[in-house]
C-alpha cells in the first residue's frame, strides 16, 4: 500500500510547478527560471539559461534546432528551424508543449474549450519532421514522457475525464489503459500527472487526491488527500519528479495557493 509523506512547503514558489526543458528542471522563482533538482533545492551554479519564458512556443532539439508554434493566415503551424513546416486546424488557444526526454521531438497540445482538443506528436528521429495527430477518436491531455522516451502518458481532456493511457512512441498507439471505474475515482481524473521514474505512473485525480500505478496502469492505488489537506482544500495540480517524489499546487483551506513536495512512501 502507498501512501504520501509531505517532504516540505515552499512559499517562496508561490504556487509554481517546475517544467521539464533540455533534460532538466526549471522552475519560476523571484523573476526568473532556475534549474531545480527533484527535491526543488535550486542546482549551483545557476545556469545560464534560467530566463527561459515558462509560456514559450519553443522546443529545443538535440540537434541544435527547434520547434516552434507559429501564427499563419488560416491558424496555427508548427515549424521546425529547418524549414519543415505542419498546419493545425486550431482556433483561439493557448498551446502548450511536452518535451521528449532526448529532444528528438515533442507533444504540442492545442486547447480550445468546449470545442475541443487536438494533440499533435512530432518526431524528427529519421532526420525529417514527422507529425501525427495523436488519438484522433479520443480527445485527451498530454502528461509526459517515460524517461526512456519510449511511452507518453495522457490523461483526458475535461469534456470526459475518464481514461488514462500509455500511448507508444512516436506512432501513438495505445499500450495500456486505465479507467476511472477500475481505479475507484469517481469524478475521474484531472489535467496533470507524469512517470514516477521507469517503473509507476502518478495522476490526478479530481477533488479527492493522487493515483499511484504501474507503469502499464497496472495495481492503481489511490492516494485520499482530503483529509491530510483540510477542508476546502485541494489539488490544482501535480508534477512527477524522480522515482518518489511529486511537486503538488496545493489550495489551502485558508485560501492560499502553494508549491508543496511529496514523498511516495
Amino acid at each position: 500500500m502507498v501512501a504520501l509523506q509531505l517532504v516540505d512547503i515552499l512559499p517562496e514558489l508561490t504556487g509554481s510547478l517546475p517544467r521539464f526543458y533540455g533534460g532538466r528542471w526549471w522552475i519560476a522563482r523571484d523573476g526568473d527560471l532556475v534549474e531545480v533538482d527533484a527535491k526543488l533545492r535550486v542546482v549551483e551554479p545557476k545556469s545560464e539559461h534560467r530566463r527561459i519564458d515558462p509560456n514559450r512556443r519553443v522546443v529545443s532539439l538535440v540537434d541544435g534546432g527547434t520547434l516552434t508554434v507559429n501564427e499563419t493566415a488560416t491558424g496555427l503551424a508548427i515549424v521546425r528551424s529547418n524549414g519543415e513546416r505542419f498546419d493545425v486546424n486550431a482556433q483561439d488557444t493557448e498551446p502548450g508543449a511536452v518535451e521528449h526526454p532526448h529532444g528528438i521531438g515533442a507533444v504540442f497540445e492545442f486547447p480550445m474549450g468546449q470545442d475541443g482538443t487536438s494533440v499533435i506528436g512530432v518526431d524528427v528521429s529519421s532526420g525529417s519532421m514527422v507529425c501525427r495527430e495523436l488519438l484522433t477518436d479520443d480527445e485527451c491531455t498530454p502528461y509526459g514522457f517515460s524517461p526512456d522516451g519510449e511511452r507518453l502518458l495522457v490523461g483526458p481532456y475535461p469534456n470526459d475525464p475518464s481514461v488514462v493511457r500509455v500511448l507508444s512512441w512516436p506512432e501513438g498507439h495505445v499500450l495500456h489503459a486505465l479507467d476511472d471505474v477500475t481505479a475507484g475515482v469517481e469524478q475521474g481524473f484531472d489535467l496533470s500527472g507524469g512517470f514516477l521514474g521507469a517503473s509507476r505512473t502518478a495522476m490526478l485525480a479530481t477533488e479527492v487526491g493522487i493515483v499511484i500505478a504501474g507503469a502499464d496502469l497496472s495495481d492503481a492505488e489511490v492516494i485520499d488527500m482530503r483529509e491530510e489537506l483540510g477542508d476546502d482544500a485541494f489539488i490544482e495540480s501535480i508534477a512527477p519528479l524522480d522515482d518518489d517524489h511529486i511537486a503538488a499546487v496545493v489550495w489551502s483551506t485558508g485560501g492560499h495557493r502553494e508549491t508543496t513536495l511529496w514523498r511516495v512512501v
